[in-house]
């Protein structure tokens, strides 16, 4: 795994259309090569992140800076020498991280509705990169990329073929299909651990305090589970920050949803499965909707924008 990626990080000089066609011919070939699809992970990343960059750099190069600085502005330009005052120090250009970069580009850009897929794959690519935990679920990595990576990169990139983009089609349903069953898997494995449980249990689960992270909150929204069928799923986010020592941090705002009583946590992708398909997983009448309206950005706030 380490040897994976530090091949791949050889590859960040790279176009973003020659990444592109790196990271779709590595998923073709992960049938037989699972470290492929890492490959495929990290090689989508890369070609995202320098396709947002591109596109916000032709708006306003100040889009890609960590922050609005009028003197990496001219120097981001190549209009330094048009400075009356000139910089007490040298000049340094601090790139904003991910997350800024995705508030700025859904702005001006087209493809709002891949977002959460996009920020999940940084997720993905993160939990690669900063552990040593080599697994990875092919059914989940397969949707996103399929439904949300690939489209995203076809809207700006213009790679695919109509007979290489049919197939990734083809996949995608494939991948959908797969993602369903394990998706039920999960459901019924803890709809059995929950009747098993004696009524003190249930009782003591449902009264003690969810264990969440340093940088999570909760909010208990009492949406009815999948499972257990009880009133107890509540919608936990947290943000995840990598430090890095030659630039700025890279923030990454995750979500997921748990059941105080059966214990089912779904990821982002998978809780919007259920948002999507209600009668299927939830009962006729049922929804998480509020969950949506929950997600859906206040324009008001200027920090949802990124821009300061």
């Amino acid at each position: 795994m380490i040897n994976v990626i530090k091949k791949l990080k050889n590859y960040t000089s790279y176009r973003s259309v020659d990444l592109l066609e790196e990271a779709v011919a590595c998923f073709l070939e992960s049938a037989d090569n699972p470290l492929k699809l890492v490959e495929s992970i990290i090689f989508s990343c890369i070609a995202i992140e320098k396709i947002i960059r591109e596109k916000l750099q032709i708006i306003n190069p100040a889009l890609i800076l960590s922050e609005i600085d009028p003197f990496a502005i001219a120097k981001l330009s190549k209009k330094e020498n048009q400075l009356i005052k000139k910089p007490l120090k040298k000049i340094k250009i601090k790139s904003a991280n991910i997350l800024t970069l995705f508030n700025r580009f859904f702005l001006f850009c087209e493809g709002v509705k891949y977002r959460n897929g996009l920020e999940r794959l940084f997720e993905i690519r993160n939990e690669i990169v900063h552990s040593s935990n080599e697994y990875v679920n092919e059914s989940l990595i397969n949707i996103i990329l399929t439904k949300y990576a690939f489209p995203f990169m076809k809207m700006y990139s213009g790679i695919f073929d109509k007979k290489l983009w049919e197939e990734i089609n083809r996949m995608a349903k494939i991948a959908h299909d797969m993602f369903q069953v394990d998706l039920n898997k999960k459901i019924t494995a803890a709809k059995k651990k929950f009747d098993l449980l004696s009524e003190h249990t249930l009782k003591q689960k449902l009264e003690s305090k969810l264990i969440l992270g340093l940088d999570e909150s909760e909010e208990r929204l009492n949406l009815i589970c999948p499972a257990c069928r009880k009133l107890t799923t509540s919608l936990v986010a947290g943000i995840d920050i990598d430090y890095n020592p030659d630039g700025p941090p890279t923030t990454n705002v995750y979500s997921y949803t748990i059941c105080r009583a059966c214990n089912l946590e779904l990821d982002s992708i998978e809780y919007k499965e259920i948002i999507n398909h209600p009668e299927k997983y939830l009962g006729k009448g049922k929804s998480w909707s509020v969950i949506e309206d929950l997600e859906s950005p206040d324009p008001e706030y200027d920090d949802y924008y990124g821009i300061d």
